[in-house]
C-alpha cells in the first residue's frame, strides 16, 4: 500500500517531469498531441501558462 506521503511524491515527480518536458520541447506554432496519461494534466497547465 502505498502512503499518502508516497503519492504526493509521485505526483511532484509527474509535476515535474512534465514542467520540463513542456519547456524542453514545445515550441510556438506546434501541433501538438494529447495523450490521457496520468501526466497530461500537469503537461496542459504548463502549455496553457505559456501560450
Amino acid at each position: 500500500m502505498v502512503s499518502l506521503m508516497s503519492k504526493d511524491l509521485i505526483e511532484i515527480g509527474k509535476k515535474n517531469a512534465a514542467n520540463k518536458a513542456v519547456e524542453e520541447n514545445v515550441e510556438a506554432g506546434m501541433i501538438l498531441g494529447i495523450g490521457s496519461g496520468s501526466t497530461v494534466v500537469y503537461a496542459v497547465k504548463k502549455i496553457a501558462e505559456i501560450i
